[in-house]
């Protein structure tokens, strides 16, 4: 458990088995779908953009930010969802740099990005 600053535990051990199920049927495949379409409209990257996304967990944004050409830096506090980010990107190719960290505390200096993002 990471402690932040206002000392609440963050569960490093955090997974979305829980959340997302075995079977991805296909309306849960459209909504999926919907979700990143809208994300992707409304961070709107351009070329060489620098994104950070807070949250990222396996980094499924990241990698479809970082097609369209911005520079990603995915935030994720889990060491499980880091490792299965990793997997992603594997097969994915894309180029997302991971940093484990949460969003309440950022490791990085104010202005270090062009836009900022968290869904989920």
């Amino acid at each position: 458990m990471i402690q932040n600053h206002n000392t609440e535990q963050i569960d490093l051990e955090w997974s979305d088995d829980d959340v997302v199920p075995p079977t991805v049927y296909p309306n849960l495949e459209f909504l999926f779908h919907q979700m990143l379409h809208l994300t992707l409209k409304e961070v709107d990257p351009s070329h060489g953009e620098l994104i950070l996304d807070v949250g990222c967990g396996k980094a499924i944004d990241g990698a479809r930010l970082w097609e369209k050409g911005a520079q990603v830096i995915g935030l994720e506090p889990s060491n499980v969802m880091i490792v299965r980010a990793k997997e992603h990107l594997s097969e994915s190719n894309a180029q997302v740099a991971l940093i484990q960290g949460i969003g309440e505390n950022l490791p990085f200096k104010p202005h270090s990005f062009d836009k900022v993002m968290c869904k989920g």
